[in-house]
């Protein structure tokens, strides 16, 4: 999917940026405006853990809107 959606970009540049990468230990990309997460949230271990992510996103990679945005469907 991520390969499909650079090449869109490619195609008819959006100015969006994608990055995978594992969550927990996700290095600091810079002020985004909007962080998406997809199939993400279910793999953590813990509650704990969705909750650093969650928080780490929100601080560090967010700025005007702060705003982080999750999917994570229910079985």
């Amino acid at each position: 999917m991520i390969a499909y959606a650079r090449q869109l970009e490619a195609e008819q540049p959006l100015s969006i940026e994608y990055h995978v990468m594992d969550a927990v230990n996700a290095r600091d990309l810079g002020a985004l405006d909007v962080v998406t997460a997809t199939y993400l949230l279910h793999y953590a271990p813990s509650l704990a853990i969705v909750r650093e992510m969650c928080a780490r996103c929100a601080r560090a990679s967010t700025r005007r809107s702060r705003r982080a945005d999750g999917w994570c469907p229910s079985a």
